[in-house]
């Protein structure tokens, strides 16, 4: 190149250029004040915009010092180099001679005059990358700024503080304000942006790599931006919020850092928050969400108490932490993991969905919307998700929890009204008292349940194992309908420390497990695979059935008004075993029996009068009247009786029956009133004391052992009344009047009665035989097709070719022993009309 070529070169660039002193009224006015190492000058360049000959640097920091500094919309450039530069706002600018020792990597411009600064264009560094920070204490506004060649913006209301070696260590934020309106700020070609102020107001957009907001009156880390609050007294006028983002307002970034750190300054986040990593609130007062909040990474947020109206997102971990409250009436979501923990309350009538794990803590959690984890926006399992919840006082109502792994529910006081409860794994439930009216709580695998205090007035349900453990009473006889019950794919296993009432259906497919300490009372349902129940007293009006084995445990076991308890082997342990109809109606029927027996005293006293011993028809009138009147009085008293026995026979009587054995060992066994004792295959009645039959039946198809201290087969209803005649001889027969008695009608001997002077009847025997003849022996054959064909039951398989005692259908022992002849192979309840229990075990 020539000499004279490259001087037209020069000369054009430097026609761009002016070497003029800046005007009054300029946008960048130097503080004349300022020391001579913190005086920049200000030019213009070719096309009008500042340039500021920043102060030599020391140290690598160049602070300047500035009455005022605007930046107008067209930009300002801040040179940092020696040599001439190329610049992207006003093209080639000439070097800065203050930089003979090098560039700076920090600059500093500090306004020490009155007025706010207003940021309408971009800065832009010339020369080397550095960080460039505007610090001034009256406020700073934005519209349209932003920063170009800038490795770290900052923009404070904070003073400059220094160590001792002279270099930048700190800001002192005592007051000021900044805004972003309009056009927004830019910090998009900057490693970060940050701002530092007491109070920012965001109405336009904020776009940075890495943005910081720290608000507050504080003293700030220069390099860490770590804020320490400094002391405000409590006369000082506060702004509303630490920061306030307008819904025309919003801040996008890579990561996002906002700190709030005075005491009760709030930040109101109407406009959107969008991190593409992670985003981090963190402030000393309220934090109101009314849009969206989302951080592509993790989302971290401590505040005082937050309100969530928006959506608040993680795409990966979301963390709140609030020193009182949580309140969610919208949206939190993560994709992986959440942790809401408050130290007041937790309210959500929103959803709170995660990806993963979902873990809430809280002083009282009041849940009415929808917690899931590792479930679709289908609710279908995703991932095996789980939900821990743990509070002193959680109130769940019309909420809905749903996890595809584990649901974990720990609190004081535990209210589940009209909710619902999933786990695709295990539901499990720690409570003191524990309210679940018209709840759904379901485990695929299972669920546990412990409690002081729970009326069972919901539903509980599992794949596999239910387990429920009260201190006090297990009963849902308040539930309504539909609810109360407890149904387990597996076992059941149901323990209270009080008693247990069932009104509903307590089911298992494999073995229902029930212990009580005092009573356990069942009018509906309790069955499963095999049955163990224990208590000290069971009392039954209602179906246990067992398809294996059924054991039941107690001091008394009563099973009246229609009970039944069914199952292949049926085992019954306790001092008392009571099988009847009803025990009040029972007790009526015995007490005017028994007054009936006394009129029947009455009545054979008066004709045991020696009619010999009369002298005149007057004796003899007199004697016929009183047989009339004790007759009457007889038949009144056993119209009672009848009525009594009709009012009893509309109540079923008890059943206990089992498919292949009946073992039954007390120290008393009661059956009565036509109760069944059943056995389609052997019998083993044991009682250390007596076993006794008060018409009732026992039936069993294969062999019956009997063990007893004593054994009564009587029939309270028998009645008996003598038959006048001769009045000249006392009646010595007898005519048996029972309805239904096969000898109904017939008159025998008196001799061929016994027990005459009872309390319970007379037995008719005939002739005393010393021993009874014994029953012959056949082999069982299956019925024939035409007895099929016809109705007949076919005979259970494993008795077909077995030996088995034969006896006539008519044949006296029979009646003897007040026994029901075997005409079915299975147990028919009395009065039913249906020939089959579907309640039995098949």
């Amino acid at each position: 190149m020539t000499k004279k070529k490259a001087q037209a070169i020069i000369a054009c660039i430097l026609a761009g250029m002016t070497w003029s002193q800046p005007v009054l009224g300029a946008p960048i006015q130097v503080d004349p004040q300022a020391p001579s190492g913190r005086h920049p000058q200000v030019l213009e360049t070719g096309n009008k915009l500042p340039l500021v000959q920043i102060a030599p640097p020391r140290d690598g920091l160049s602070h300047n010092q500035y009455r005022d500094f605007n930046v107008p919309e067209k930009g300002a450039i801040l040179n940092n180099s020696y040599t001439l530069s190329k610049t992207q706002l006003a093209g080639y600018v000439q070097g800065n001679p203050n930089l003979a020792k090098g560039p700076a990597r920090i600059i500093l411009n500090e306004v020490t005059g009155s007025n706010l600064s207003r940021l309408n264009g971009y800065l832009e560094v010339a020369g080397q990358r550095a960080d460039v920070i505007l610090a001034n204490p009256n406020g700073i506004a934005v519209n349209g700024g932003g920063f170009l060649n800038t490795a770290r913006a900052l923009l404070t209301t904070g003073k400059p503080g220094f160590d001792a070696q002279g270099k930048l260590d700190r800001f002192q934020v005592s007051g000021g304000l900044v805004t972003v309106e309009g056009k927004g700020l830019s910090g998009k070609d900057t490693d970060s942006l940050a701002i530092l102020s007491r109070a920012a107001e965001i109405n336009a957009g904020i776009w940075a790599n890495r943005l910081q907001v720290v608000t507050g009156k504080n003293q700030v880390a220069a390099d860490t931006l770590q804020a320490k609050p400094l002391e405000t007294a409590a006369s000082q006028e506060a702004p509303e919020f630490a920061l306030d983002v307008a819904a025309v307002g919003g801040m996008y970034g890579d990561s996002i850092y906002l700190v709030g750190t005075e005491k009760g300054l709030g930040v109101n986040l109407a406009g959107k928050i969008q991190a593409t990593g992670n985003l981090t609130v963190d402030v000393n007062g309220n934090l109101h969400v009314k849009q969206e909040t989302a951080g592509g990474g993790n989302v971290t947020l401590q505040v005082e108490k937050l309100e969530n109206t928006g959506r608040i997102s993680a795409g990966k971990n979301l963390t709140v932490q609030a020193a009182r409250n949580i309140v969610n009436s919208s949206s939190l979501e993560s994709k992986e993991t959440s942790y809401l923990a408050a130290g007041q309350e937790i309210r959500n009538t929103g959803t709170i969905q995660t990806g993963t794990h979902l873990e809430m803590q809280g002083e009282t959690i009041c849940q009415a919307g929808n917690l899931s984890a590792g479930l679709d926006k289908e609710k279908k399992v995703k991932e095996p998700g789980n939900i821990s919840i743990q509070a002193n006082r959680y109130q769940g109502e019309k909420g809905q929890v749903n996890a595809g792994g584990n649901v974990e529910l720990k609190a004081e006081e535990v209210r589940l009204q009209d909710s619902y409860l999933y786990g695709g794994n295990n539901v499990s439930v720690t409570a003191g008292n524990t309210d679940i009216r018209r709840a759904f709580l379901h485990g695929e695998k299972t669920v546990t349940m412990q409690a002081e205090v729970m009326p069972l007035e919901g539903n509980i349900t599992s794949g596999g194992t239910v387990t429920v453990a009260l201190k006090q009473d297990l009963t849902n006889e308040n539930s309504e309908e539909k609810y109360g019950n407890i149904q387990a794919g597996g076992d059941a296993l149901l323990a209270s420390q009080g008693s247990v009432r069932n009104r509903k259906k307590m089911e298992s497919g494999g073995t229902l497990v029930l212990h009580a300490p005092k009573q356990v009372e069942n009018s509906a349902e309790i069955s499963g695979k095999n049955v163990d129940i224990e208590g000290e007293v069971l009392h039954n009006t209602g179906l246990v059935t067992a398809d294996q084995k059924a054991s039941l445990k107690g001091k008394q076991i009563v099973n009246e008004a229609g009970g039944r308890i069914y199952g292949d082997n049926l085992s019954l342990q306790a001092h008392q075993v009571i099988n009847r109809r009803d025990e009040a109606r029972e007790k009526a029927l015995a007490e005017r029996v028994e007054r009936l027996k006394e009129q029947e005293a009455i009545l054979e006293q008066t004709v045991r009068t020696d009619v010999t011993a009369f002298h005149s028809e007057e004796e003899v009138q007199a004697y016929e009247n009183r047989i009339r009147e004790a007759s009457r009085e007889y038949d009144r008293r056993k119209q009672q009786v009848d009525e009594e026995k009709q009012e009893l026979d509309k109540i079923a009587p008890g059943t206990l029956a089992a498919r292949e054995k009946l073992s039954i060992s007390a120290e008393t066994i009661q059956n009565s009133r036509d109760s069944l004792l059943y056995s389609g295959g052997t019998m083993e009645l044991a009682a250390s004391g007596e076993i006794l039959n008060q018409g009732g039946r026992v039936e069993s198809q294969g062999h019956m052992t009997l063990t007893a201290g004593s054994i009564r087969n009587e029939n309270d209803l028998f009645s008996v009344k003598r038959v006048v005649g001769n009045l000249t001889d006392n009646p010595e027969r007898i005519r048996i009047d029972q309805a239904g008695h096969p000898e109904q009608g017939q008159t025998f001997d008196k001799s061929e009665f016994s027990n005459l002077g009872s309390g319970y009847g007379a037995y008719h025997h005939g002739s005393y035989q010393e021993e009874k003849e014994r029953a012959g022996y056949g082999i069982i054959q299956q019925r024939t097709r035409e007895e099929l064909e016809n109705g007949e039951a076919p005979i259970p398989a494993d008795l077909v070719g077995t030996r088995a005692p034969n006896y006539a259908y008519d044949d006296p022992i029979f009646q003897e022993m007040g026994v029901a002849s075997m005409t079915t192979p299975r147990p028919v309840p009395m009065g039913s009309g249906i020939p089959e229990d579907p309640g039995y075990p098949q």
